[in-house]
């Protein structure tokens, strides 16, 4: 929503870069609860090729969380947002593109793998 918000700040002025700053700040405070939660299913994980693919999932989303974090405060002037530049948009792209990876392969753990689900129970069950 940090994407759209900015540019709608050429539009509608300064309460949508205000509203771009503000969801950035909220997603960024709530980025290391869901890193902490993805590092308790990271240790329940056993198969080979989902531990692979959460690796790479967590370097992504914490690509991501850095990305968004330097856009926040590349956007701060005096703690006061400002109008977006062209290297705030380019953060912002980036940062989207390593967020839908990242989103794509924890969907791919979850429907795929069964990670985070009785399925996952299931098979701790039989290799316990």
């Amino acid at each position: 929503m940090v994407l759209p918000c900015d540019l709608a700040t050429f539009w509608f002025g300064s309460i949508a870069s205000t509203l771009a700053s503000l969801l950035l700040a909220i997603g960024c405070s709530f980025a290391p609860l869901a890193m902490i939660a993805g590092l308790l299913d990271l240790a329940r994980i056993v198969e080979r090729q989902a531990l692979r693919i959460a690796y790479l999932h967590m370097l992504l989303m914490l690509i991501t969380s850095l990305i968004f974090t330097l856009r926040l405060v590349v956007g701060l002037e005096q703690w006061q947002p400002r109008p977006p530049d062209p290297q705030s948009l380019s953060l912002d792209i980036f940062g989207l593109i390593c967020l839908l990876l990242g989103a794509w392969l924890g969907g791919e753990l979850v429907y795929q793998h069964g990670i985070g689900t009785a399925q996952q129970r299931d098979k701790q069950e039989t290799h316990a």
